[in-house]
């Protein structure tokens, strides 16, 4: 019960980071941003100018922690038995 606590936390914290970094740029993209490179885009720029790249990963990698603290909480036990006891 404690993982999917933690996880329901780490995910919504991770959604709500997520939203607001890509609000932000995308926001400064559309009114600052005037030139920008192919590879990154428009978006990417906007990231890089305002310093987002690393709070926008590290909003994915809170997203993919809490389902997976979620998922191992719901089904870490069930797939443990099966690796111990295969033939049940």
């Amino acid at each position: 019960m404690k993982k999917i606590i933690s996880g329901g936390i780490f995910l919504i914290s991770g959604t709500i980071l997520y939203t607001g970094i890509r609000i932000s740029a995308s926001l400064y993209a559309s009114e600052s941003i005037s030139g920008w490179s192919t590879p990154p885009g428009k978006y990417g720029t906007a990231l890089e100018e305002l310093g987002a790249v690393l709070p926008r990963n590290l909003a994915v990698v809170l997203m993919i922690a809490g389902v997976a603290l979620i998922l191992w909480e719901l089904f870490g036990k069930q797939m443990l038995n099966k690796i111990i006891n295969p033939s049940s």
